[in-house]
């Protein structure tokens, strides 16, 4: 179906004379990651409202859109993959306590790794020209570190998870 929609909207493109349109490979890619973030996203905002935990469910979503964006990070190999874990973590991360006696700890954990690894795999996935990368390792790091302010034990788990994932290099989509 997307495959259709792509070759579909590249064709209109060439039609209508715009100059670079993308491939309907492009195309179909950029509907891929549209298609699984907002299943994700929605899926993991039923089971949040199904089990209480909605408002927590989206605060999360937010805090990893954010952190995510700014220091990129490990992708799995495949789309559904990717949608069905990133679901699956986005809904449990609500029901996951973290003592307020160690948030701060794993808060500066969270900071340091982002000092140190952020932005992981941007080169692959992004566009941004690398001279923006110490920009976006510093406001990584500060994201993170505004949860000495926030002292949400939300954060606290999708920050440090956030700061696990970019120590991997490996990996990209293949569907």
């Amino acid at each position: 179906m997307l495959d259709k929609l792509a070759v579909g909207l590249h064709d209109r493109m060439v039609a209508a004379g715009v100059e670079k349109a993308p491939s309907a490979a492009v195309i179909k890619y950029a509907f891929d990651i549209l298609t699984n973030t907002l299943s994700a996203a929605v899926a993991a905002l039923i089971i949040g409202a199904f089990t209480g935990e909605f408002r927590s469910t989206c605060f999360a979503l937010l805090v990893l859109a954010v952190i995510r964006y700014m220091s990129g990070g490990y992708h799995l190999r495949s789309s559904l993959l990717c949608a069905t874990v990133s679901t699956l973590t986005l809904a449990a991360i609500p029901h996951i306590p973290v003592a307020d006696a160690w948030m701060p700890y794993l808060t500066g954990f969270a900071v340091i790794m982002m000092l140190f690894f952020a932005p992981a795999n941007y080169d692959t996935y992004a566009t941004l020209p690398a001279r923006y990368y110490p920009l976006l390792k510093v406001l990584s790091a500060l994201f993170a570190a505004s949860n000495f302010l926030v002292h949400s034990d939300i954060m606290t788990v999708v920050i440090v998870l956030q700061s696990i994932l970019l120590l991997f290099k490996e990996g990209g989509e293949a569907e």
